[in-house]
């Protein structure tokens, strides 16, 4: 099992006779080892690969399942996110069957855009032929109009993303349903909203301006002290009742559910 936290990893549906394409793509919004989950089986039909490098959580199909059978918010978002990884696959099926290459090379430059930190990443034209399974020169035609529309620019194995509302209006509508998908099954905290291409919301700031505003703002804190990082600050204050908006992500629920006695313990004072 891996949950990726930086980087982006495809499913590939590969032929007998080697010609591949994918599937679906998973960032830090999900995992990978969905058989492991379903308890099908330890193995997949499917090849994961890193598509762009970063670094993840691996965890042994063993204690995996100790948590997840245990029940609980971990199993929950898991279940969540499952559905929404059906949706994104049914809905690659239909994308490549029904759209054309420029709609499809839009839509997935869009998910990848999503998942990674920032607007440039590595890509070749050959592993961009590979993910949406035509040919190099379907994909330089792509290419070169998204480029010649300034969505784009393309430079030694190199893309950034310059006008992303431009590429929106390129792509076809099932990366706004998959988009969306995901959004209504999983939370939209600050990193969920990146990685669902939106921007998190500002923390409204209070009334007034000065230091009578930070005056109000700090009365209406906790009295408690002692707590020196927000992690500690928060583990101090008691916990109130989640709305059904307000559900964990899979890698805060794992870190809560294998979280040491002495991580789970009250800061002093």
């Amino acid at each position: 099992m891996v949950f990726p936290r930086v980087g982006v990893c495809s499913l590939l549906s590969v032929a007998p006779d080697g010609r591949a394409v994918e599937v679906a793509t998973i960032g830090n919004e999900g995992f990978v080892g969905l058989p492991v989950f379903l308890q099908a089986t330890l193995t997949s039909s499917h090849r994961a690969i890193v598509q762009i490098a970063g670094d993840g959580i691996v965890v042994g199909a063993a204690e995996f399942l100790d948590v997840s059978d245990a029940g609980g918010p971990f199993q929950a978002v898991l279940m969540r996110y499952t559905q929404a990884l059906m949706t994104q696959i049914a809905q690659n099926a239909a994308c490549n069957r029904l759209h054309t290459i420029l709609e499809r090379c839009a839509r997935w430059l869009l998910m990848t855009h999503d998942r990674v930190d920032g607007d440039r990443f590595e890509l070749t034209q050959e592993f961009l032929g590979l993910m949406l399974g035509t040919g190099r020169h379907a994909v330089n035609a792509a290419a070169r109009a998204l480029q010649d529309r300034g969505a784009i620019t393309y430079t030694r194995g190199h893309i950034t993303i310059l006008d992303r509302a431009g590429l929106e209006v390129a792509s076809c509508e099932c990366y706004g349903r998959i988009r969306d998908e995901f959004d209504r099954l999983l939370p939209a905290a600050p990193r969920r909203a990146r990685a669902l291409g939106r921007r998190p919301r500002p923390r409204p700031r209070p009334r007034g301006s000065g230091n009578r505003a930070r005056r109000r703002a700090a009365s209406s804190r906790s009295p408690r002290r002692g707590c020196a990082t927000r992690r500690s600050w928060t583990s101090c204050m008691p916990p109130r009742a989640k709305r059904p908006s307000e559900r964990p992500s899979a890698s805060c629920a794992w870190k809560a559910a294998t979280a040491t006695a002495a991580e789970r313990a009250p800061c002093p004072g």
